[in-house]
């Protein structure tokens, strides 16, 4: 079962920060989005229930996840583009940490829907 997943995501000068994790048998989040419209909420409580959270997000995979991608194409290297960082934590399991510029893992968008179903939106306009 998961105890805390942070989630962080930057493209441009725009950034979004998530944190979920289990307080009082409940889900809790932080998020910050730096961008156009700004948003940050502290410790507020999500209407996902600690079990329903626990199953969707074994059902992303994080642990197969490689510790870092990178697009490469030819040796070009893109610097402005988009980069993020996934740190997940298990009651079970070592800290797991996977990282990206502009790669991203097969079931990327599955992560990011589960955090908006618990969250609200992650999405950077």
């Amino acid at each position: 079962m998961f105890e805390r997943i942070k989630y962080s995501y930057s493209a441009g000068f725009s950034h979004v920060s998530v944190e979920v994790w289990i307080k009082d048998n409940e889900i809790h989040y932080s998020k910050i989005i730096a961008g156009k419209p700004e948003e940050y909420t502290q410790d507020s409580v999500s209407a996902v229930t600690v079990d329903d959270f626990s199953k969707m997000i074994e059902m992303v995979h994080i642990a197969d996840w490689k510790k870092k991608y990178k697009y490469n194409s030819d040796g070009i290297v893109i610097l402005d583009g988009e980069s993020w960082d996934v740190v997940y934590k298990g009651f079970d399991c070592d800290k797991i940490k996977s990282s990206g510029d502009n790669a991203f893992p097969a079931n990327w968008s599955m992560l990011k829907k589960v955090l908006t179903k618990t969250v609200g939106n992650i999405e950077l306009d």
